[in-house]
């Protein structure tokens, strides 16, 4: 069987219509049986009455049946009575089968109505749970499609190479330069740097900490906001001639300059507070002039961003100030 749209009827539902057929056949034709048996019953009757009614005498009827009137000779009438009982019984035998077949009707009816409605709810807890494995996927997509956007928005501090500058009479200095490379303001943002001369340079085992107050050369954390584009420079030293040749020449060990970048995206306190590390040595270099001039070595180690930093975070900035006004107010 096929549908206005094309689709057949699945085999489980010809089944279940066939099997109501046949329920249906099987109430209906003891019914009418039953029915049409009460019919002839009445009618019989009626017939019977009629001659009893009017005859003193007892008559065949068409019906092949013997029926005598009520003031028949009594020596007749025990044989009609015998007829009526046998009547009577064969209409309750009728009867009782009409109704077996009826409640056998009934019941394989009741067991396809189970079936289907077996079948009903089958069908609706699968549509259910697609219902639910697509609400899932959908918020998963979601979910991603939120995460997918805070990556692209978001703020991204790096530390460009920095340039060395001349300022004149041999003088040079060495400048930070931090650059926000998202697109949304990085807030909250503090920087540090460190510089130090270290004899034989940086081993494997140094843990890149900041240095304590008074230890060689070591900023103040920085406070600052910085928008898309944006950038922010931190002056590491001047350098006179004289001092380029000795960084040079090892006199007062390899320099090095070391720090981090913190701060919040405008997605926090939901998002993790970020943190971006660098470290450059700085060497002197003579010119084919004669003159010196100094640049900066990049570092592999202790140059990275959030979870691939090698220290953790270790300020706090926009979560703690939401703090203290919530505890404030």
């Amino acid at each position: 069987m096929s549908g206005g749209d094309g689709r057949s009827m699945p085999a489980s539902w010809r089944i279940a219509a066939g099997a109501i057929a046949i329920a249906l056949v099987a109430i209906g034709a003891p019914l009418w049986v039953l029915s049409y048996n009460g019919e002839q019953r009445s009618a019989r009757e009626a017939e019977t009455q009629y001659i009893q009614d009017h005859t003193t005498e007892c008559v065949l009827v068409p019906s092949g049946r013997r029926v005598c009137g009520a003031r028949a000779p009594k020596a007749e009438q025990p044989e009609t009575y015998a007829e009526q009982d046998l009547h009577a019984q064969q209409d309750m035998a009728v009867w009782a089968l009409g109704v077996f077949l009826a409640s056998l009707g009934t019941l394989a009816l009741t067991g396809v109505g189970v079936w289907l409605l077996r079948r009903t709810l089958e069908a609706t807890n699968a549509t259910l749970h697609e219902a639910e494995k697509a609400t899932a996927a959908a918020n998963n997509a979601n979910v991603q499609f939120a995460e997918q956007s805070k990556r692209e928005l978001r703020a991204y501090v790096c530390v460009e190479d920095p340039v060395p500058e001349a300022l004149g009479r041999g003088v040079h200095s060495v400048e930070i330069r931090i650059k926000n490379m998202g697109q949304t303001p990085a807030i909250c943002a503090s920087a540090l740097r460190n510089f130090n001369y270290i004899s034989g340079g940086i081993q494997s085992g140094f843990d890149f900490a900041d240095m304590e107050a008074g230890q060689s050369l070591l900023t103040e954390p920085t406070q600052f906001v910085l928008g898309p584009g944006q950038r922010i420079s931190l002056t590491v030293q001047e350098w006179e001639q004289e001092d380029i040749q000795r960084l040079e020449r090892g006199f007062m060990g390899r320099a090095f300059v070391w720090g981090w970048i913190e701060y919040d995206d405008i997605f926090s306190p939901a998002t993790p507070r970020r943190r971006t590390e660098f470290c450059y040595e700085i060497v002197g270099i003579q010119l084919p002039n004669g003159t010196w001039t100094i640049r900066c070595r990049h570092r592999t180690k202790y140059n990275a961003m959030d979870e691939d930093c090698l220290r953790p975070v270790q300020t706090v900035g926009r979560k703690r100030d939401i703090q203290e006004r919530s505890d404030v107010s």
